[in-house]
């Protein structure tokens, strides 16, 4: 599959479209964790489209909900979805596309989240294969609507490369990668590794490294607050190789260790 451009990703999806496809929801099902497979979780929705090997077989498309821990797994296309941009990656490799639902006046014409959220509430009922989808198929025709008006609008064509949003936006969806490096994150923003650290020390104050550790660190700071996970399988899910060093950095960014840190009460 051959990429270049979002007219490739909209023939992409719309031929996915009329192959057919099967729908699968990914659950929390991991015990016990495994390292080596990078188990993670986002706060946002997440798809993987895997084509078939074979001509007359369908795709498939993997729903990944908000906080739900996965493991890494080879697919053609990923999209992550939020309500103002839906993220493309192709391969996994170091290529990205942004699709903005935004028009001129701030109005979103993006349902996708919405859509996720209801297919996947239907999943273990006995409609779901009638009605799940349906609305499968109504959110793919929602991106590929989405995808023509950012082909026609020139403002995003004409949208500026924001090196450094590049790189913290590849952080930020890759932090639980054990193997992510400083070459891998300044070949996505498209610089040398020198040139990034230069570039994220001068917005942020911070070098891609410390940049990189800080979202490792308030990812695993908000899974203590909030889950029952060990310090050890926090540790694996927020990237670090070592439970012991994850937690000699813990206690000197907030001067505790994590098996101090309070746990936060819902509120009814």
């Amino acid at each position: 599959m051959k990429i270049e451009k979002l007219k490739d990703i909209y023939s992409y999806i719309n031929n996915v479209q009329k192959q057919g496809y099967d729908v699968l929801t990914c659950r929390n099902n991991l015990d016990p964790l495994s390292s080596s497979c990078n188990p993670h979780m986002h706060k946002f929705w997440e798809v993987k489209i895997q084509t078939p090997e074979s001509i007359g077989e369908k795709c498939l498309l993997t729903i990944v909900p908000p906080g739900v821990v996965h493991y890494m797994t080879p697919r053609e296309m990923t999209l992550t979805i939020t309500h103002h941009c839906i993220t493309v990656t192709v391969d996994g490799k170091n290529s990205i596309w942004q699709i903005f639902p935004d028009d001129d006046s701030g109005n979103s014409c993006n349902m996708l989240p919405e859509l996720l959220h209801v297919i996947t509430g239907y999943s273990s009922t006995a409609g779901y294969a009638s009605l799940g989808m349906e609305l499968t198929g109504s959110f793919l025709k929602n991106l590929l609507l989405l995808i023509q008006y950012n082909i026609k609008n020139s403002k995003f064509a004409k949208r500026p490369r924001d090196i450094t949003g590049y790189a913290l936006d590849y952080m930020k969806n890759c932090y639980f990668k054990a193997d992510l490096s400083i070459t891998e994150i300044a070949a996505f923003a498209g610089v040398t590794p020198q040139y990034l650290n230069k570039t994220l020390r001068s917005a942020t104050g911070m070098t891609t490294r410390k940049n990189l550790m800080e979202i490792r660190l308030q990812h695993a700071m908000e899974l203590l607050e909030t889950s029952d996970y060990l310090v050890k399988e926090v540790a694996a899910l927020t990237g670090w190789n070592s439970p012991f060093y994850f937690s000699n950095v813990f206690r000197a960014a907030y001067g505790i260790t994590p098996n101090e840190v309070p746990k936060k009460t819902s509120v009814e």
